[in-house]
């Protein structure tokens, strides 16, 4: 989303569509967006690098109400400990 916070959009749209489930599919996995984006209620995180058969996957799940973060960026955000 050139110009704009993928974890701030995200976080306007829980404001005004609490049941809306949200996703962000990026190409910055740095652990500390994770973590905001997390707390912002997005309920998918996951790499560009996805092929278009698994983004449609990870769609799927998280509009049945499931949670998937990439294993990878999950590690990464874990071994980074906390950030600002």
């Amino acid at each position: 989303m050139p110009g704009a916070d993928g974890v701030t959009v995200a976080t306007s749209i829980r404001d005004e569509l609490p049941d809306c489930r949200t996703m962000i599919v990026t190409g910055h996995g740095r652990p500390g967006h994770l973590k905001r984006a997390l707390a912002a209620g997005v309920r998918g995180f996951a790499p560009k690098t996805v092929s278009a058969e698994r983004l449609a996957e990870l769609i799927r799940t998280v509009h049945a109400g499931n949670r998937y973060v990439d294993p990878e960026l999950a590690a990464d955000a874990i071994a980074a400990g906390d950030s600002r």
